[in-house]
């Protein structure tokens, strides 16, 4: 650092207020990595990954030095930083990968590609990281395509444990209900076709975001008062709706509490494989 002309000074112990810079700098990252983990109600285990993207983003946030705007990345490098590497943090992705270790995913039918969390910006290449859960591993690929909408918790099981809810500071009785249409709700919005203003087509969409629970003293006087539910279609639009609106249009599959939960492709006279009193025995289905 002496050879880039740095000059370092320390502060004596216990006065941490002598680098007001330096200590505010880094309030400001934490605060950022704070809001990326509750953003996405990811777990504290993703700390550092939060830390990383908040300074890669710090530093394409323009300031001003000896007069002149510009910033951290054009001071370093000597190039203007490119807006579109901004992604949102933790958002699940779907990334190339035809490889796993000696094998190769050549086959017609074996699948090219995994799920992970985006977890940064590849340092070494144009690519973007990703922890996929399942194997935990990280991966780096230039051939991926985000869902941001879709909620990264419920896709790979992950257990929020950190942040404060305002539920807490209800002084009634909490609220015990089941939310019915959690976020990741799979639903078929109506919509007129752009051919035949008489024909209704149906697009597939997720409900991205659901209203906070409500207290018996709170309750809506109409369906219209109601707060509403977010859902973004596979199109890109976003849409606000009521809750019975939501339920009409939730794909819900058709059970008959009659039969037996097995699989829909598990029909009469099917040829199983099952186990009884530890051997494997053929039969056909009743």
């Amino acid at each position: 650092m002496r050879s880039k002309n740095v000059v370092l000074r320390a502060a004596p112990s216990g006065r941490q207020n002598q680098n007001g810079l330096v200590e505010r700098a880094w309030e400001t990252i934490t605060n950022m990595a704070r809001a990326f983990i509750t953003d996405m109600q990811m777990p504290r285990s993703y700390w550092y990954w939060a830390l990383r993207q908040a300074v890669q983003v710090l530093n394409n946030i323009p300031c001003t030095v000896t007069g002149v705007s510009t910033t951290p990345r054009e001071l370093v490098y000597g190039v203007k930083p490119d807006l579109r590497v901004l992604f949102r943090m933790f958002s699940t992705g779907f990334f190339r990968h035809s490889r796993d270790g000696p094998l190769t995913h050549s086959g017609v039918s074996d699948a090219k590609t995994l799920q992970g969390i985006a977890i940064g910006r590849c340092r070494k290449s144009d690519g973007m990281l990703f922890y996929s859960p399942h194997t935990k591993a990280i991966y780096t690929s230039s051939a991926y395509k985000l869902d941001e909408g879709r909620s990264t918790p419920n896709t790979f099981n992950l257990c929020y444990d950190g942040g404060i809810f305002i539920g807490l500071y209800n002084h009634q009785a909490p609220n015990t209900t089941i939310e019915p249409f959690p976020e990741g709700t799979s639903v078929s919005f109506p919509s007129v076709s752009p051919h035949n203003n008489k024909n209704k087509i149906f697009i597939r969409g997720t409900v991205i975001s659901v209203p906070l629970p409500v207290s018996g003293s709170q309750l809506s006087s109409s369906d219209q008062d109601s707060p509403p539910y977010v859902i973004k279609l596979v199109d890109g639009s976003v849409h606000k709706v009521s809750p019975d609106f939501l339920e009409s249009i939730v794909q819900t599959p058709v059970s008959d509490s009659t039969q037996s939960a097995f699989p829909s492709w598990l029909g009469q006279l099917q040829k199983v494989i099952y186990l009884h009193e530890g051997q494997y025995l053929k039969g056909l289905m009743k």
